[in-house]
């Protein structure tokens, strides 16, 4: 009788692991990672195992949380100035500066360093949620004082964007079978080849903006004060060096005494001169267009705001549901800070996936 009830046992205990989050019935779930109000690409990706999240310890970067791993002795680290924690992968424990020691572990998938989620988060103050997705996979959010959206408007701003990565990402996974005699046409692209947009930013770009227009082969204009153009002649000659346009930034105060400084500037950094201006606040706007007409100028408007009164885009959700709802034109301006790099891809990957017509700001196609 004992015989028959051992085999029994293990069967049903095999079963039960693999029930259980991160057992065999998991193993092919996704899981995207967003830090603030930013989805991660899926190269970043969350995975459960024996009931606890795991996310790469880079995701915490976002945060200022510095990350390093030692090999010789097996440890991964995540510090700030303020606070510092290593993680034992090979003891299988993790412990702060001061020696204090925690049960929490690291571990390696799929050649990265993960860690839990949840302890890291409280370990360093940021808060984390996990959200059940609707057939495209589930989401990690990741949170500091930072964030703008609830994790209800967010997932719904993200919706698109994960379904897009989702297919490509299981895609790549599925061997593709052979084509058939008669193929079934696919379905056609959502075209906006009827929607003509401008990009134009505020402020001095990075490597990533400068690197991201040139992969996608987008020209632009770029909007700076007097103060800029002074503090960064070297930017200003590689923006004009590689075919993109620059505008004045002109104070409300004093529109001509703003514009004719900068333009000075401008040509002596660059040997160019511009007759685009813009007002770097919405409430300057009527002033500076109002003394652009009275020179010979031209005013540089837009309709799509990704400079949201100086905070700039930290999510893309809401600016690519713009674009789609865009009907003849739009004309989006973006602000350069340290966030943009990471999202501008995304911006120009969806206009380019959905063909819309882009031209290169100038005074010949400004806004009416």
């Amino acid at each position: 009788m004992k015989k028959r009830i051992l085999p029994a046992l293990l069967a049903l205990c095999l079963l039960l692991v693999c029930l259980l989050p991160g057992g065999a019935a998991a193993a092919d779930d996704v899981c995207f990672i967003s830090v603030n109000d930013t989805l991660l690409e899926l190269s970043s990706s969350a995975y459960t195992a024996g009931g606890v999240t795991y996310v790469p310890y880079t995701a915490f970067n976002y945060f200022q949380i510095n990350s390093t791993y030692f090999s010789s002795s097996s440890t991964a680290m995540l510090y700030t100035t303020e606070r510092q924690l290593f993680l034992d992968i090979s003891q299988g424990y993790s412990f702060d500066a001061a020696g204090t020691r925690y049960e929490a572990q690291a571990l390696f998938h799929n050649g990265q360093v993960y860690v839990p989620v949840g302890f890291v988060c409280s370990f360093f103050g940021l808060n984390w949620s996990y959200i059940s997705g609707k057939g495209y996979g589930d989401l990690c959010r990741i949170k500091d004082a930072g964030v703008q959206l609830t994790d209800s408007k967010f997932f719904a701003a993200a919706t698109t964007l994960m379904q897009r990565r989702y297919n490509a990402y299981k895609n790549a996974l599925t061997p593709q079978p052979e084509p058939s005699v008669t193929p079934e046409p696919a379905d056609p692209i959502e075209s906006h080849s009827d929607t003509a947009v401008t990009l134009s930013f505020e402020g001095l770009p990075d490597e990533a903006v400068l690197s991201a227009l040139q992969a996608w082969s987008v020209k632009a204009c770029f909007f700076l004060s007097a103060e800029q153009i002074r503090q960064a002649p070297d930017t200003v000659r590689r923006i004009v060096s590689a075919g993109h346009s620059v505008g004045i930034l002109c104070a409300a105060a004093d529109p001509a005494g703003s514009y004719e400084e900068a333009s000075s500037l401008l040509f002596e950094a660059a040997r160019v001169r511009t007759v685009l201006v813009g007002a770097p606040a919405a409430a300057d706007a009527a002033a500076v267009r109002a003394a652009a007409e009275q020179a010979g100028l031209v005013f540089w408007s837009y309709n799509v705001d990704g400079v949201l009164g100086g905070e700039g885009l930290s999510y893309t959700g809401a600016l690519l549901s713009r674009l789609d709802a865009a009907r003849s034109r739009a004309d989006i301006r973006l602000l350069c800070n340290a966030r943009l790099g990471q999202l501008l891809g995304t911006v120009l990957q969806h206009l380019k996936d959905y063909e819309f017509t882009i031209h290169v700001p100038n005074e010949i196609n400004a806004p009416a």
